[in-house]
């Protein structure tokens, strides 16, 4: 974590066994997603983990708005899994290829893979 007007490191956030590929955070949590196949959810005040979501597949993207946090994995599926629990509450499949980010908007949302698609969820 850095503060942008000195520009210095804030805090480190340590703990995955691999690269981080994707990051989101509000004004309470920081999630990290990483090639170790975990999201971590982190408690911005204290740097600790509060959850620690174990998934199938790498993380490559993830969002997450209004408790639920959707992954998006190499083994071409999207989970949605609830932040408090870090249980899954629904997967979405469609893509042939790893899926590779995705963004949500309220009841919506969309995903990008390595099948060379994009795809609306409704």
């Amino acid at each position: 974590m850095w503060d942008l007007r000195t520009g210095k490191s804030h805090r480190t956030l340590r703990g995955h066994a691999g690269p981080v590929r994707s990051l989101q955070f509000d004004d309470r949590i920081v999630i990290s997603g990483g090639l170790d196949r975990q999201a971590l959810v982190w408690d911005i005040r204290t740097g600790k983990v509060i959850q620690c979501i174990e998934t199938s597949g790498q993380v490559l993207g993830l969002c997450f708005s209004r408790g639920e946090c959707l992954v998006a994995s190499s083994d071409k599926v999207i989970y949605v899994y609830d932040v408090s629990s870090g249980k899954v509450l629904t997967e979405k499949r469609g893509h042939s290829g790893a899926v590779v980010c995705v963004v949500q908007a309220e009841d919506k949302a969309v995903s990008g893979s390595t099948d060379h698609t994009c795809r609306l969820w409704i």
